[in-house]
């Protein structure tokens, strides 16, 4: 145990995690990504990608963690004119740990909005549970919508906030 937490705490105060990781980036690349949402990912995945391999004596390499092609959605979901981000958790796979990012679920989804002074804040995390989610536009702007059921999430612009629907609607505060 006392090996477990001298790697850990030497993983985060003696190297630059992402330098060692190596990545295979199927989406936008992520040099392109603003610095805000570029920090959010090496530090929530990478991070997390680089202390599970270091739980394995086995290896000798860094691990390689892929980000698919539909990891990071750009679009302006609130409807203010600026882009906002959002991120599918289960886009990200370590190799060592293929589940290690949304368990036996579907993960998350963090949307990052746009402020006026172009940063981007994580203002939701969503869990998908076991449903599958996906993208569609509507007339009021985007939703994410299930595959199996009437569930959906998306913005109400008048209310400012998500709106999440399972049966009964429930609002998230902006």
């Amino acid at each position: 145990m006392k090996k477990i937490i001298f790697l850990f705490i030497a993983s985060l105060f003696c190297f630059p995690v992402w330098a060692k990781i190596q990545v295979e980036n199927r989406g936008l690349a992520l040099k392109s990504l603003p610095s805000d949402i570029n920090n959010f990912i090496k530090k929530d995945y990478f991070n997390h990608c680089e202390i599970s391999s270091s739980l394995d004596e086995s290896r000798n390499s860094p691990p390689k963690i892929y980000i698919l092609e539909n990891a990071f959605i750009n679009v302006d979901f609130n409807g203010d004119g600026l882009k906002d981000y959002i991120i599918d958790e289960s886009a990200f796979l370590c190799e060592n740990a293929l589940s290690i990012f949304t368990g036996n679920s579907n993960g998350h989804l963090y949307f990052f909005l746009q402020t006026k002074d172009g940063k981007y804040k994580k203002n939701l995390t969503f869990w998908k549970a076991r449903e599958e989610f996906s993208l569609q536009k509507i007339k009021e702007g985007y939703r994410y919508y299930s595959k199996y059921s009437d569930s959906y999430l998306r913005w109400d612009k008048g209310k400012r906030s998500f709106l999440y629907y399972d049966g009964v609607i429930r609002k998230f505060k902006y």
